[in-house]
């Protein structure tokens, strides 16, 4: 296993798990192809593309000697933002398939000696989780899953003020008002792409759990995405201008601001450091199974 990090167009950065019992790191020198499946191949008529229609192009990737395949969230999700606002990480979207048409294409990918990376999103989820609608209703531990902060107060209008200036990456405050629970939940991207609170120990026993489930699917490794974001200032301070002058104007953005408390905090390497050593020791337990 191993962990590399690559910039995509200056802001996302990934980090890669790699799972496996191959003392030549097949990883270093692997031929890499991404596919979003849903413009990929289509098996059933239907329009979209699913994962039957990788297994049937598993020829033409041996043909172009593609040694590993890249998959983009195939998980239930909402749709928005392409997949990556998930509902349920252990279970296939229905329009892609199912865990059975999963589990065919990696014993064929295996077969003929291919690895397989998935994508897997650690800083949010979507707001029709299970996980998060518990949240809303205080029920335990679900409550502490996500980052929940009061109004700062409420403007003459009555509408509840966020808790600092922080900004969502998709445009907007990065705090989302529940009318539920009276209070805001924070969200770096969509407002239906709530955060989750990596600092809660039952969070990231989940992302483990997840983790192991696929690793006993099969896969050889997990693509996961936009770890700088995983944590925020706890003390919640605005962040500062880049330009002073634009500090009472309402189009405020999130590259007018200087990401001091919501970017690349120092817990990320821990964190990170800590999914290494769960790895390490799942390949120590399961030193018999190849990957």
């Amino acid at each position: 296993m191993k962990s590399i990090f690559s910039l995509i167009n200056g802001i996302i950065i990934f980090f890669m798990v790699i799972v496996s019992a191959d003392k030549n790191n097949w990883w270093k020198n692997s031929i890499l192809y991404e596919i979003f499946i849903r413009s990929f191949k289509d098996s059933d008529g239907d329009g979209i593309g699913d994962l039957n229609g990788i297994r049937m192009k598993l020829d033409y990737f041996h043909e172009l000697k593609i040694d590993s395949l890249y998959l983009t969230p195939f998980y239930k999700s909402s749709l928005f933002d392409m997949g990556y606002a998930i509902i349920n990480y252990t279970e296939i979207h229905s329009s892609l398939g199912s865990m059975e048409d999963f589990e065919n294409l990696i014993r064929e990918m295996e077969y003929t000696g291919m690895k397989m990376i998935i994508d897997f999103v650690i800083n949010h989820c979507s707001d029709e989780n299970e996980w998060f609608q518990k949240s809303i209703d205080k029920i335990k531990p679900y409550d502490e899953y996500f980052i929940w902060k009061n109004a700062k107060g409420f403007n003459k209008d009555g509408k509840p003020i966020p808790p600092n200036n922080w900004k969502s990456v998709f445009g907007g405050s990065a705090w989302q008002w529940n009318f539920k629970r009276k209070q805001f939940y924070f969200h770096q991207f969509g407002r239906k792409q709530p955060d989750f609170n990596l600092r809660n120990v039952n969070v990231k026993n989940e992302i483990k759990k997840i983790i192991e489930f696929w690793i006993e699917k099969g896969v050889h490794g997990f693509r996961i995405d936009a770890p700088q974001f995983f944590f925020e200032d706890e003390q919640f301070r605005d962040e500062p201008l880049k330009n002073p002058r634009k500090q009472n104007t309402r189009d405020i953005t999130w590259f007018d601001l200087i990401h001091i408390y919501t970017f690349e905090q120092k817990e990320i390497y821990e964190f990170i450091h800590e999914l290494r050593l769960f790895t390490d020791q799942f390949n120590k337990k399961n030193s018999g199974i190849e990957r």
